[in-house]
């Protein structure tokens, strides 16, 4: 619907529904919506995924159907790709807390040359029940939540070791999907990532859970960079971040030369450690000269007060005591018995 005007613009009629869920794409080019139907006997269920392309003429919806249940649905920040996790477990229909179910987690993304969304990659044998899309796109975490005994953390790039993204062949599409890293936050809760895209929270909020409150940070790569266990601890929030002042051209710009900026920054940071190490030396070597004549002055003082308090001759004397015993001579006498004779007397 457009608008003011309220002018349908595009509608499409749903049977045997179940449960229906809407997701917006962040730029509003896309439109999801997931229809979790039942058979005409109400037996057995399956799930379609509604896809609404908005820019497009007319508005055209493209029906993608999964005989597994859909547990969790995520598009990509800005982006034409989004993130499915399934299962095939009969006990998703009746789900209870704290049971872990296995799951299935699929990359979808836009073929602009078939003009259809397809499927880019998949990854079994998984338990991921949530995800958590980085605000820039490209980086997206798979978490265990609910779950007493399980609190995996999985780090996906979607274009590792490929500039900007860009897709060259069909291919190529799911190419650069990788599981950079997997990680555990025991007694996570909730994960928050920064406005940057940079660094991602993950925490226990005794809200939740009680098992270990506190907060965890990591970078877009999996790397711990701060931990901290709090009592009481309840929530966290990222301070938020003012829009980039560079336009889209001149971000792609930084990227492309990304290697010679880092050349230029590696440069000037070795230049800094290098006068860095020169201070360091310069003060140590400052410190150790008045230590040096510090002692020297004190030793001068003590010498002038012994000499004003007549402890000179006493130290004399008593070096000219040790002297005399260092030459003192040792006399020794021998005794040696020649014959012995025992008388009894009565």
């Amino acid at each position: 619907m457009a608008l003011p005007s309220r002018t349908i613009l595009r509608s499409k009629n749903l049977f045997n529904v179940h449960d229906c869920k809407l997701h917006w794409q962040s730029n509003g080019d896309y439109f999801c919506v997931k229809v979790d139907r039942h058979t005409k006997t109400g037996k057995t269920r399956y799930c379609n995924l509604e896809l609404f392309r908005l820019r497009d003429k007319d508005i055209p919806v493209q029906v993608i159907e999964t005989k597994d249940t859909v547990t969790a649905f995520a598009w990509e920040p800005q982006g034409s790709r989004f993130t499915l996790i399934t299962t095939n477990d009969p006990k998703a229909a009746e789900p209870m807390p704290g049971v872990m179910l296995k799951t299935s987690v699929a990359f979808y993304g836009f073929d602009a040359r078939k003009g259809d969304f397809l499927l880019l990659k998949n990854f079994d044998n998984k338990t991921s029940n949530n995800v958590y899309w980085s605000p820039k796109g490209r980086h997206v975490l798979l978490a265990t939540l609910g779950s007493s005994s399980k609190f995996d953390i999985d780090f996906f790039d979607l274009d590792l070791d490929r500039d900007d993204g860009i897709k060259t062949n069909e291919q190529d599409l799911g190419a650069g999907i990788r599981l950079v890293t997997t990680v555990e936050h025991y007694g996570l809760t909730d994960i928050e990532w920064d406005p940057s895209g940079r660094y991602v929270a993950t925490y226990g909020s005794m809200w939740m859970s009680t098992m270990e409150a506190g907060y965890s940070i990591w970078d877009f790569k999996g790397q711990l960079v701060q931990e901290n266990k709090l009592d009481r601890f309840k929530q966290l929030l990222w301070r938020p971040r003012p829009p980039t002042l560079l336009s889209r051209d001149e971000q792609k710009k930084i990227r492309k030369n990304l290697r010679d900026y880092s050349r230029q920054f590696e440069e000037q940071d070795q230049l800094e450690a290098a006068n860095l190490n020169t201070e360091v030396v310069e003060m140590r070597k400052r410190l150790i000269d008045e230590w040096n004549a510090w002692r020297k002055e004190c030793s001068e003082e003590i010498e002038r007060r012994r000499k004003e308090m007549g402890k000179e001759v006493k130290k004399a004397l008593k070096r000219a005591e040790e002297a005399e015993k260092e030459t003192e001579e040792v006399e020794e006498e021998i005794v040696e018995v020649v014959s012995e004779t025992i008388e009894v007397i009565e």
